[in-house]
């Protein structure tokens, strides 16, 4: 690398750094969040046992207090994020990428933890398998308030409430494993 490509390059890195902070700030002050819900771990832990995860081991809650936002500010959210106009690239930026990366996403941009990465597997609608798979689970309020558990697919932006068994959405039947909030 020549004298002058080094210094395009160092321009660029510098370029990038400034713009990935100032859109992150954009997106914290045109959400402005203000969580509508706050748990313990404690009490997140009861409530998702209520919601059937009751499979030993099949839960992780890494922090102490969780904070919750709407379900519409999660759909709004959804409407703006980027990720699923990424490529799937094998191994490379797969399932557990996509939904690891909103899930953190979440934290970094909006202080959120409620948003949980899974691993778990899907079927087809006639109920065979077909393959492991990662992807989220939303924790969000209502219209009313009350905290309910949403099923998103990070690579299409899908969104529904997850019944506790094999969710459908679209073409799948979504089963969780194990679930890490963080």
């Amino acid at each position: 690398m020549t004298d002058e490509e080094r210094k395009v390059n160092t321009i660029q890195k510098g370029l990038a750094k400034i713009l990935l902070q100032n859109g992150s700030m954009f997106l914290k002050q045109a959400f402005k969040v203000s969580p509508t819900k706050e748990m313990t771990r404690a009490e997140l832990n009861l409530f998702l046992i209520n919601k059937g995860f009751t499979k030993p081991g099949s839960l992780s809650l890494s922090d102490e207090q969780f904070y919750f936002e709407s379900l519409d500010f999660w759909n709004s959210f959804i409407a703006y994020y980027w990720n699923e106009q990424r490529p799937y690239e094998t191994d490379r930026f797969d399932c557990d990428n996509f939904a690891f990366k909103f899930a953190s996403d979440a934290t970094d941009l909006f202080g959120l933890n409620s948003v949980g990465a899974c691993y778990g597997n899907v079927y087809r609608k006639d109920g065979s398998w077909l393959s492991g798979h990662a992807f989220n689970l939303i924790l969000a309020t209502d219209e009313n308030g009350e905290l309910k558990v949403y099923l998103y697919e990070p690579m299409n932006d899908n969104i529904t409430e997850w019944n506790g068994d094999k969710t459908p959405m679209g073409n799948w039947l979504y089963e969780i494993n194990w679930s890490l909030y963080y």
